[in-house]
């Protein structure tokens, strides 16, 4: 089995905390997969100061969660450990 290690960034929207970027290790601690998402909902809060993601970032952003899912989907098996 492959490990991955994940981390999230997530924004404050008018439904709460949403998911704004993405980041996949393996386990040689490179990067395979690095994506900003477009949260559902408006922001109400890009938490900048601890997520690092501005509004300018996310403007022309067009992947979703769902988008996101897909591709990890593709990219891990049910063999594989994820820790977060």
């Amino acid at each position: 089995a492959r490990m991955f290690g994940i981390d999230c960034e997530m924004v404050m929207t008018e439904d709460g905390f949403e998911l704004a970027r993405i980041s996949v290790v393996n386990e040689a601690h490179e990067t395979v997969y690095d994506k900003l998402v477009k949260p559902i909902k408006p922001v109400v809060n890009y938490n900048t100061k601890f997520s690092g993601i501005t509004e300018a970032m996310l403007k022309d952003v067009k992947r979703t969660l769902k988008d996101v899912q897909k591709d990890l989907q593709q990219m891990m098996t049910s063999k594989d450990i994820l820790v977060g």
